[in-house]
């Protein structure tokens, strides 16, 4: 009875312990998997700008910071016109007057990318997504470890446990009266 309650208390231990691994690793699968695909994303998002939209020089003419947003715009020429438009990111690095590279879209040259700030961002996103997931996948392991091996160690001292209830030990003792000692020897007289 002791092994069996012994038994259980390894297992329900062992399956807490691996499945509170699994789930925490799976918080940081989940938001690693998510930063990997939206940087696929934006992988794929550039490779169309970069296909699709046309290049020009532009400078930076204003960039407005206040406490919810960062925003820059360029200021560039189309067609012999001087356009503004507000870029799709905004760095640290920027500042008014730097003179960029920026895309446009052929059909709405307002519509602009700034494909070397998107290439940053989308390598940032690559590259925390990859950390996390793989901080995520360690414990993942490690629980999946400790709850198969618990599992295994319970299952382990059942069957020993049933196999000492199994046992046939009648042909060590013999209810023979001229045998005093058990099968022991032979009797004394």
């Amino acid at each position: 009875m002791a092994t069996s309650q012994n038994n259980n208390v390894v297992k329900v231990a062992g399956s807490i312990v691996g499945i509170a691994l699994m789930v925490f690793s799976g918080i940081f699968l989940l938001i690693g998997i998510i930063f990997l695909i939206l940087s696929a994303v934006f992988l794929e998002v550039n490779k169309s700008h970069a296909e699709n939209y046309i290049p020009t020089e532009a400078v930076i003419s204003e960039i407005r910071i206040s406490s919810d947003s960062s925003d820059a715009y360029a200021t560039y020429v189309v067609d012999g016109k001087k356009l503004k438009a507000k870029l799709d990111v905004y760095s640290s690095d920027m500042y008014e007057g730097k003179e960029i590279e920026i895309y446009y879209d052929p059909d709405n040259p307002y519509d602009v990318t700034y494909l070397e700030g998107m290439r940053i961002f989308t390598t940032i996103f690559a590259i925390v997504g990859a950390v996390l997931t793989f901080i995520g996948l360690i414990p993942l392991i490690i629980g999946i470890v400790i709850v198969v091996k618990c599992n295994k160690k319970a299952k382990a001292q059942v069957s020993m446990v049933d196999e000492i209830k199994a046992a046939d030990y009648s042909d060590r003792y013999t209810n023979n009266d001229d045998d005093r000692y058990g099968g022991l020897g032979e009797g004394i007289e």
